[in-house]
């Protein structure tokens, strides 16, 4: 509660000083309380305004559409929510940002699994997953294995998908 009277206070004191960014920034973060909250609409609510009070900075926007497809995702929304996540994944790739492709494209593969299409899904994943290929961790490799894991399972493949999900825990501490 203080933080979303915190939040709301900035973007006024931004709207004030005409600062269209932070006021923008500000909005979205009041959308992410009530996303946190569970109040989709009321979130998408708040990343329409910061849209419509700033869209000149592509960071910023790719944050927003991301925001949105989220939480039409959680609506059951999939077809918006996944026209948002290709929208924030072609700003990814303007900005030359592997691991915000990956996290993206791990996006878009829960929402395309969630929608019953399990092999776009692993094909989705499998893209995300070669971005790391030259060795470097993007940060999101877990979730891709994850999401090819549940493509193998809606698919009936019990086998690949424990040795798919063994890959989305290796490395990882489950005993904490």
């Amino acid at each position: 509660a203080l933080a979303l009277t915190n939040y709301q206070g900035a973007q006024k004191v931004f709207a004030a000083l005409h600062e269209d960014r932070s006021q923008a920034m500000a909005l979205q973060q009041v959308g992410s309380i009530y996303t946190d909250a569970h109040d989709f609409p009321k979130a998408l609510e708040f990343y329409e305004r910061a849209g419509a009070t700033f869209a000149g900075d592509p960071s910023v926007n790719l944050a927003r559409l991301n925001n949105i497809a989220h939480a039409q995702r959680e609506l059951g929304n999939f077809q918006e929510a996944e026209a948002g996540f290709r929208q924030a994944l072609a700003i990814a790739v303007e900005m030359k940002s592997l691991s915000l492709q990956a996290r993206i494209l791990a996006n878009l593969a829960s929402v395309q699994l969630a929608s019953g299409r399990p092999d776009e899904a692993d094909a989705t994943a499998r893209d995300g997953l070669a971005l790391s290929a030259n060795g470097k961790p993007l940060g999101w490799e877990h979730f891709l294995w994850g999401v090819r894991a549940q493509a193998a399972f809606a698919r009936g493949a019990t086998s690949r998908a424990a040795d798919l999900i063994g890959r989305a825990f290796q490395g990882q501490d489950i005993e904490h």
